[in-house]
């Protein structure tokens, strides 16, 4: 899928939102010559996606920067739990 959207819009941000490999975000930039991957862990419990969505019980991103503040507070907006703790990281 990241394929796909770097191939159609190359400047497009692209956000994985799942359970990952260790190397996943360094190996997709590399072979999609971008730096526009972002992961942000998935806390999702079966069957629980949409409460855990709405009350997130923290927020993970792999990356600290300008954009990676953006997505975070982009996460929030959509919660209905605003005190949400968030934590930016290095990629995996």
């Amino acid at each position: 899928m990241a394929r796909e959207v770097a191939a159609i819009a190359s400047d497009a941000v692209i956000v994985i939102k799942s359970t990952i490999l260790v190397g996943f975000v360094d190996d997709q930039s590399s072979t999609l010559s971008t730096d526009n991957i972002i992961f942000s862990l998935e806390f999702l419990r079966e069957g629980w996606a949409h409460c855990d969505n709405l009350h997130p019980s923290r927020i993970v991103v792999g990356e600290r920067s300008e954009r990676a503040r953006v997505f975070v507070k982009l996460l929030k907006a959509a919660a209905l739990d605003k005190d949400t703790s968030d934590l930016l990281t290095d990629p995996c």
